[in-house]
């Protein structure tokens, strides 16, 4: 299982596993720019859920190199690509499910 696998090379932990080794696991990844890249360039089932201790909704901050939660409520979900004036530029943020991991690997 890749926890937070965000990108299919960069920071990988299971890249090599896949790709050199026939790995056939799960990649988790609640981020909607991530997913894409993980389907298209992986062979690892892409999961769209986040790994919590509980089942919850949670936000993430998707305006660095990595999303990252965050507890700001105020904070709107927005669509990925699209560039919300009001926060700045390239700022995105999403909302993820997120449910403990013995849950997801049912």
């Amino acid at each position: 299982v890749d926890v937070g696998a965000s990108h299919p090379f960069h920071l990988s932990n299971t890249a090599y596993f896949d790709l050199c080794l026939g790995w056939r696991g799960a990649c988790l990844e609640p981020n909607p720019r991530s997913r894409p890249i993980l389907k298209a360039l992986r062979t690892c089932e892409v999961v769209s859920n986040c790994a919590w201790a509980n089942s919850t909704k949670m936000r993430f901050d998707n305006s660095g190199e990595l999303a990252a939660p965050t507890n700001d409520d105020t904070l709107q979900p927005s669509v990925p690509y699209e560039m919300d004036e009001s926060l700045g530029f390239g700022e995105t943020y999403f909302e993820a499910s997120c449910e403990p991991l013995h849950d997801l690997l049912r």
